[in-house]
């Protein structure tokens, strides 16, 4: 499997926060950053993105609405919400509703933004590798599906009871 290089998208009509986050994360993996909802929408539709960090309250459409558009279109993408809001009902909404995995209030501590953000990208690189791990193994059984249509039988084993393998006769005598 290649390595996983961790692309993070952060969406906040903020220009000093983004700034921020992108200085306080850049050693995370690629980062890009966006001031609305509209672009991170057309951002998501044409580059690879592992994780959105979006703001709540912007101008347009709103965090939440972004990352449930998100949920909706790109389910294995990792969603995160930031905002200064007091309004704690639309963090546990998000959360409830299954739109974002954290939640962190602005002025964010480093810590946290970034323990966050991290599990995020973790979360993001094992669903990755069992994407290609299922992928493979559909593959391997593609392959023994046609080795057992060209060789019958050549799937299967026969065992004796302590769970060795028997070999035909004529398998020894030819092997």
């Amino acid at each position: 499997m290649e390595i996983f290089d961790p692309t993070l998208l952060i969406v906040d009509d903020d220009r000093n926060a983004r700034r921020a986050m992108v200085r306080e994360l850049d050693d995370l993996g690629n980062i890009l950053d966006v001031e609305s909802a509209e672009e991170a929408l057309k951002v998501l539709g044409t580059r690879s993105i592992h994780v959105v960090l979006s703001d709540h309250d912007m101008p347009g459409m709103c965090g939440l609405d972004l990352l449930r558009n998100v949920k909706l279109r790109w389910p294995t993408i990792q969603r995160l919400m930031i905002t200064g809001s007091d309004d704690f009902q639309v963090a546990v909404r998000a959360i409830n509703l299954g739109e974002v995995s954290r939640f962190v209030t602005k002025p964010w501590r480093e810590d946290e933004l970034r323990c966050s953000v991290r599990q995020a990208i973790e979360h993001a690189g094992l669903e990755a590798e069992v994407r290609h791990l299922r992928e493979q193994a559909r593959h391997h059984k593609s392959t023994l599906d046609e080795l057992e249509e060209r060789f019958p039988g050549i799937t299967r084993l026969r065992r004796d009871p302590t769970g060795a393998i028997l070999l035909d006769e004529a398998e020894t005598l030819s092997g």
